[in-house]
């Protein structure tokens, strides 16, 4: 599982393509913004390559290593260097973005297979796709981004906490969408005893967020710590209960 060093060149990785794809969309893109990302990729590149954990990819990892070189040293070497402020735009950019693509691609492979010890096909954007992060709110799904941060630096009882919280907070939306007013009468349990009481949602909804309330109750005894594997059971536990309620 990768921890600490890695998951952090992983998200990085990630974070600062999307902010490129995002600009390339609208408009040339700004040299320094591309060196300082093609800087970091190599670095990613070069330690991955160097990890016999990562064997099995190895030849797209070295694949990918070269293609970022080639274009660090165009970029710092080449015409784009002579020209202040220069924007890359045109043929250059299309080809560029292209590559971009392809890189993304392995980097999310890796994190499909690497990034979590349990999670082997699921990577955080599979188990919470665009529309059901739009539908949470952005703000409110900082908690879960949290969440799978501390998984991933191996802090899996803070993980659990800030999840069973998020998921607390998630089941008053629901319960306020469905009925159409706020909850203030007590804790989550009397929230899913009006539920069932009222026949204000599926029966197999209420069940299910009754189930991971009663995960929540296991995790406020004071000796109870959880390991990777348990967090990470949470996390698609949230998953899951989000599709359930935005669908």
């Amino acid at each position: 599982m990768i921890k600490g060093y890695y998951a952090t060149l992983l998200l990085e990785f990630g974070l600062s393509s999307g902010k490129l794809m995002s600009k390339a969309n609208f408009s040339a893109l700004p040299l320094k913004d591309v060196l300082a990302l093609l800087k970091n990729s190599l670095i990613l590149f070069e330690e991955l390559a160097k990890d016999p954990s990562f064997s099995s990819e190895k030849t797209a990892i070295d694949r990918c290593r070269t293609e970022v070189q080639g274009f660090k040293s165009y970029f710092e070497n080449g015409p784009p260097s002579k020209i202040r402020n220069y924007v890359i735009k045109n043929k250059v950019k299309k080809e560029f973005i292209a590559k971009l693509k392809k890189w993304r691609d392995l980097v999310y492979e890796l994190e499909s297979t690497h990034l979590f010890s349990t999670l082997s096909t699921d990577s955080p954007s599979k188990l919470f796709p665009a529309e059901i992060v739009t539908k949470c709110g952005l703000k409110d799904f900082e908690d879960i981004l949290d969440g799978a941060w501390c998984i991933v630096y191996g802090y899996p009882t803070p993980a659990a906490m800030i999840l069973f919280r998020a998921a607390e907070r998630e089941t008053r939306k629901y319960y306020e969408r469905v009925t159409g007013k706020p909850f203030s009468k007590g804790n989550w349990s009397d929230l899913i005893e009006d539920m069932k009481k009222n026949k204000t949602a599926p029966n197999d909804i209420i069940s299910y967020l009754d189930f991971i309330r009663l995960k929540r109750n296991e995790a406020e005894h004071p000796d109870k710590r959880y390991n990777q594997e348990e967090a990470e059971a949470v996390l698609q536990h949230l998953s899951s209960m989000l599709k359930e309620i935005y669908r």
